[in-house]
């Protein structure tokens, strides 16, 4: 499933301050170890998920 991210630095609409000085920010990307994917498609919540997602994407699915 293809994934896109959007961030923003604009200041809250309900922020009181009277000028915005926006803060640094940190990004980090990495890759997930194959034994962690595994791992996380024994968990009964992310079976559900995936089983969802194929739903929605392809139908319904058995």
């Amino acid at each position: 499933m293809n994934t896109l991210m959007v961030l923003s630095t604009a200041p809250h609409p309900l922020d009181p301050g009277k000028s915005y000085q926006p803060g640094a920010i940190h990004l980090e990307l990495f890759d997930t170890p194959p034994e962690a994917v595994t791992e996380c498609l024994r968990i009964a919540e992310n079976i559900r998920a995936l089983h969802n997602t194929q739903h929605f994407y392809c139908g319904n699915m058995t």
